[in-house]
């Protein structure tokens, strides 16, 4: 059973603030704690709260809501706070550049699929989603890193933290595909939260790769 939560919500418009809070608060579990429609307030959040999970649209009444990400996954004190982004679609660009830039999951606030409440659930189980269209990103992203195409050695993998390991590679080509978690965990001989772990291994290999690359410019 998933322990109770901290919720801080970000949401341009009051009124669906108010609707995403009930749906974070249906299955008993999570609090929105407190919320606003803009970035600039968070930092002060943050301080009073310490929250367990920051649940935010993409676009906030200041901007989008990258730099936020950027700055909670780069600042001392916000790593242990899980990032979830609410999108209309997982086509957005902007929701591609959050998971890039340390976000943990996303929310698609529209059509069928599981609550939010559920989704939060997932995520602080070590769960997140990926959908072909982000997974295509991602696999473009390693294959550009130089880790699509040659042999996972299993020293790569013991001295590399930021390394494919075998097992996350699979799961990435089979979501590039297009194939569902049901059948993955089938081929690949994992449970579903195991494939889903893999997802969040791979948004997090990738954010930390990025955050590498910055690093080694800006000391060159």
């Amino acid at each position: 059973m998933t322990a109770s939560s901290d919720i801080l919500l970000l949401c341009r418009e009051p009124e669906r603030a108010l609707t995403l809070k009930r749906h974070i608060e249906s299955g008993g579990s999570h609090r929105v704690v407190d919320y606003s429609p803009t970035a600039a307030a968070v930092a002060g959040m943050v301080a009073k709260h310490d929250p367990d999970v920051l649940v935010s649209d993409l676009q906030l009444t200041d901007g989008p809501v990258i730099e936020l990400v950027r700055r909670l996954r780069t600042g001392a004190g916000h790593m242990h706070m899980l990032i979830l982004m609410i999108s209309p679609s997982p086509k957005d660009p902007v929701l591609l550049d959050a998971l890039r830039n340390g976000a943990d999951s996303y929310y698609i606030d529209s059509g069928p699929g599981p609550s939010l409440s559920n989704r939060i659930d997932e995520m602080l189980n070590g769960e997140s989603k990926m959908s072909p269209d982000i997974a295509q990103k991602v696999y473009d992203h390693f294959r550009r890193q130089g880790q699509i195409g040659k042999p996972v050695r299993p020293m790569d993998e013991m001295l590399n933290p930021l390394a494919l390991t075998r097992v996350e590679l699979s799961v990435l080509l089979r979501l590039v595909q297009g194939q569902n978690v049901p059948d993955i965990a089938s081929a690949e001989k994992l449970s579903m939260p195991q494939v889903a772990k893999c997802v969040r291994a791979l948004y997090r290999k990738m954010a930390w790769d990025l955050r590498t690359s910055e690093l080694t410019l800006q000391m060159v």
